[in-house]
């Protein structure tokens, strides 16, 4: 049976590891005491990199990188009230070999599913601490990756 290339990554590929590399937050000032029922969100997300290293014992083992973002604007829909950003690291380890049709399948759609759990935590963990509204990430990850804010619905 012959499998497309992001079966053949699932099945060669296993999480070593998930992390945040970098963050970056803001506010505006006084930004908790407006009338939050205007606000809107917007969310973005991007694969960015994938590439593959050797580490010391031998084992190959691909990283990928992924920027993630969420923004708050205000009733005019431009202006930005409020900002959470971070990069993800996603690493797995190989237990075969891997075309990078294969690799870039897994990057593309693979990954953005590992990493979105902790993307969800960050933007809870930092929004409250910022004291900004309550914001709940979909559960499941949006169905393309955003290289630019999409348009406001």
């Amino acid at each position: 049976m012959i499998q497309n290339p992001l079966q053949t990554a699932m099945a060669s590929l296993s999480v070593f590891d998930i992390y945040c590399l970098e963050g970056r937050f803001q506010s505006a000032p006084n930004f908790k005491f407006e009338d939050f029922a205007d606000i809107k969100a917007q969310t973005r997300n991007e694969v960015k990199q994938a590439l593959v290293m050797q580490l010391e014992n031998g084992q190959k083992m691909l990283r990928v990188q992924m920027d993630v973002a969420v923004r708050w604007l205000a009733k005019d829909e431009i202006t930005e009230r409020a900002l959470v950003e971070a990069v993800f690291a996603a690493e797995y380890l190989f237990s075969g070999e891997l075309e990078k049709a294969s690799m870039d399948a897994f990057a593309l759609n693979a990954v953005p599913h590992h990493v979105w759990p902790y993307w969800r935590e960050y933007v809870a963990s930092q929004s409250t601490r910022m004291s900004l509204p309550k914001l709940t990430i979909p559960l499941a990850v949006p169905g393309k990756s955003e290289t630019a804010w999409p348009p406001v619905e």
